[in-house]
């Protein structure tokens, strides 16, 4: 088919429908200005950036992922954020504190405002004492004492950096770096041992640290809900700490892997704020399995990740799951995403919520909407595969120029809205469907 040129100089296929022929002219006029400003990426599934990464053992990383990103890991935890919402300790419980005990919570009423260095310094040491108290005395055993743990030894890694290695500095500015880093531990013992009264073990206390340098770098990288995750699917807390130590690419690998999957971001979106609430604010709400679903539902988790949820979480009879309102998009959240990522500012922590992408896919690539569809030849099929899963076994398709009608919203074709409703449906969960406006009547009318 021969090309012309719009006003632009874009490059255009000549339309055959009526509504196609008035695409240049609408955009050379400015009329799709906001639909371009919009982010569009693509790329293919797997990224050549990550073939030449040296990474120790990649079975390993791979087989972390999958936990990560599996229905059954999901449900656990939901299960476990549940559970820890309800859960309450009594006052000085060094056997089974509360997590309230274990996590730094802000001073102030504004938890973005700098608070001074010694009250900071005085809070963290407060923390990590009742946390070396219940370290010493739990062993690694069930999922909410090992979510304890690793929010404590890493609580324990940030005391040491974020609030000893500050204070001496303050102290005493002709401090170098080797210095501090040759006694900053020795000193982090002492302040200690003002609080227990006993000599503590500085090796002990050396190896819990180390610990949370592994864990604190999960977070930065992989987002905070990575915590409670590990917990109900990561492997024991040693293995984890010798496996992804922080001399490896493995984190850096699987935070990149994590980026680029639906399933981690739709979690982060859904329940990260909910894990800073529980860990890092002293007022959480009580949330029920139930209620997690409910942030969770609407995301675009991918078709095998909704059926798998189904099959550890709908399926069991005990579980009521309560559809809120149709057209609403989240039920009420108590932290919004950027309130949660600055709710440590005063202790000069910045919580991370999303996974970040070391190793950019190399062949991704932005475009412009609009522009894309002119440029296509509008004859062109899109096709949507069948899924074995579900009742929609059988491919769709549909051609694209069925989508310009999108950019005339009197005129959206029913196809387009079959076409996006099979795509919806493939990854609602059991008991939503999206039907086109015809459907719609087709269904009220019994037909």
């Amino acid at each position: 088919m021969q090309e012309a040129r719009n006003a632009a100089g874009i490059r255009y296929r000549p339309a055959q429908s009526p509504f196609r022929q008035t695409l240049p002219h609408n955009y050379d006029t400015g009329h799709y200005n906001d639909i371009e400003l919009l982010p569009c990426r693509y790329s293919s599934f797997d990224n050549p950036a990550l073939a030449n990464v040296k990474v120790n053992n990649p079975s390993m990383v791979e087989n972390l992922l999958r936990k990560l990103v599996s229905g059954e890991s999901t449900k656990r935890l939901m299960t476990l954020l549940a559970v820890m919402s309800k859960a309450a300790g009594g006052a000085n419980n060094t056997i089974n504190p509360p997590l309230a005990d274990l996590a730094f919570k802000p001073v102030s009423n504004n938890p973005q405002t700098p608070v001074a260095l010694s009250l900071r310094l005085e809070k963290m040491l407060q923390v990590s004492s009742r946390i070396h108290q219940f370290s010493e005395t739990n062993p690694l055993g069930e999922e909410v004492v090992k979510f304890k743990l690793i929010i404590s030894y890493t609580m324990l890694y940030l005391t040491l950096e974020k609030g000893i290695v500050p204070s001496m500095q303050a102290s005493d500015p002709s401090l170098g770096p080797q210095y501090i880093d040759r006694n900053k531990l020795r000193v982090f013992q002492e302040h200690l041992k003002e609080y227990h009264g006993t000599e503590l073990k500085q090796a002990s206390l050396k190896e819990k640290i180390r610990y949370g340098t592994v864990f604190w770098e999960m977070v930065k990288l992989n987002g905070v809900l990575i915590l409670p995750m590990l917990a109900v699917a990561g492997p024991g807390i040693s293995s984890l700490a010798h496996q992804f130590g922080v001399l490896s690419n493995n984190i850096p690998v699987l935070s990149t892997r994590l980026a680029e999957s639906t399933d981690w971001m739709s979690l982060c979106q859904a329940l990260s704020t909910v894990a800073v609430e529980l860990m890092f604010t002293s007022s959480c709400p009580t949330y029920s399995v139930s209620d997690l679903l409910g942030y969770l539902a609407l995301e675009p988790l991918s078709g095998i990740s909704t059926q798998l949820l189904y099959t550890y979480l709908l399926q069991d009879p005990d579980f009521k799951f309560v559809v809120h309102a149709i057209r609403r998009y989240r039920l009420p959240a108590g932290l919004t995403h950027q309130s949660a990522s600055k709710m440590l500012s005063e202790f000069g922590l910045t919580l991370t919520l999303f996974p970040q992408n070391k190793f950019p896919h190399p062949q991704s690539q932005q475009v412009k909407l609009v522009e894309w569809l002119i440029l296509q030849d509008e004859e062109v099929s899109v096709e949507l595969a069948g899924d074995p899963t579900v009742f929609l076994k059988k491919p769709h398709t549909i051609k694209l120029a069925a989508f310009t009608s999108f950019l005339e919203p009197r005129l959206i074709a029913d196809d387009v809205i079959n076409f996006l409703s099979a795509l919806w449906n493939q990854r609602a969960l059991p008991g939503w469907a999206m039907i086109s406006p015809s459907n719609t009547m087709k269904v009220l009318a019994g037909q």
